[in-house]
C-alpha cells in the first residue's frame, strides 16, 4: 500500500535489517540457554528461508 517502488524497497530494507537483528537475538537465546539445539537449529532455517524469499524479492522490485 505504498506510493512507489523507491518507497517500498525502502521498507524491505528494514525489514532486512530487523531479520539481521533476529539473527542476533536466535544466538543470544541460544547461548543463554533458552533454546536447546533443535530448535535454534528450526529457528535459523526459518530465518534463513525468509531472508532468501526478502532478498528474492528485493531482486525483483529492483529489476522492474
Amino acid at each position: 500500500a505504498r506510493a512507489g517502488r523507491r518507497e517500498l524497497l525502502q521498507f524491505l530494507y528494514i525489514a532486512n535489517g530487523s531479520l539481521a537483528e533476529i539473527e542476533y537475538y536466535i544466538e543470544l537465546a541460544k547461548d543463554l540457554g533458552y533454546l536447546n539445539r533443535e530448535a535454534h537449529r528450526e529457528l535459523e532455517e526459518k530465518r534463513q528461508l525468509v531472508g532468501k524469499l526478502l532478498y528474492g524479492f528485493i531482486a525483483s522490485i529492483k529489476r522492474k
